[in-house]
């Protein structure tokens, strides 16, 4: 499984106006495309802009060439996107899906409305290790947490790095500030971690669809 990760940013005045076009265009595109999984589309206020992510859970590098053409980490636009988006961005970034565990496809659970992501990096020589370790304990403790709705762990060759992203999906900002009030939650595992200059970002849930399985 490959997680693509694209970030745009539009006027913050026109954030829902946005939000609205992307929810009418997207789900009809998607649904189009083989191999595609998940869709999020995230966003979160950065000074007068409003910053957009999207995240996409796909089967294969193989079906995202085919979506998006090579090279692969080009981004890929509607017309009307240009209307919308400040600078938009030429490239995205791909992970891979190391480990993940989820109660949202369960029937009565609530319904994700934040997500975090923590970045960090590792020596590359290290990468195995960091990997093992994250995966069997870090993946098991998020998905005992009360609120926690998900978690999944992606990583990806940067450089001399590993980058390791874990990407958290929670029912509230409350049940966040109880586990991130934690030291031993929030910075548990790997004594080898580089963090990046904003290791932690929330984001606000502004629509998602399952288009296949689980992912």
């Amino acid at each position: 499984m490959i997680v693509r990760l694209w970030r745009g940013s539009v006027p913050a005045a026109r954030a829902e106006e946005y939000r609205a076009y992307q929810e009418e265009v997207g789900p009809p595109g998607y649904r189009a495309i083989p191999g595609v999984r998940r869709i999020y589309m995230l966003g979160r206020e950065v000074g007068e802009l409003y910053e957009i992510a999207m995240l996409t859970h796909w089967d294969s590098l193989d079906a995202i060439r085919a979506f998006a053409g090579d090279p692969i980490d080009q981004a890929r636009y509607y017309d009307r996107d240009f209307d919308f988006l400040v600078d938009p961005p030429e490239k995205v970034e791909h992970f891979e899906v190391l480990a993940s565990a989820n109660t949202i496809d369960q029937p009565g659970c609530p319904p994700e409305r934040i997500v975090r992501l923590w970045h960090r990096g590792v020596p590359l020589e290290r990468r195995d290790e960091a990997r093992r370790l994250e995966s069997d304990v870090g993946v098991r403790a998020y998905a005992t947490l009360p609120g926690n709705r998900g978690v999944y762990l992606v990583g990806r060759e940067r450089g001399l790095e590993y980058e390791l992203v874990t990407v958290t999906l929670w029912d509230s900002l409350d049940a966040i500030c109880a586990f991130a009030g934690d030291p031993v939650y929030r910075r548990r595992g790997f004594d080898g971690l580089r963090e990046a200059p904003e290791a932690v970002e929330h984001f606000t849930v502004l629509f998602r669809m399952v288009v296949g399985g689980a992912g």
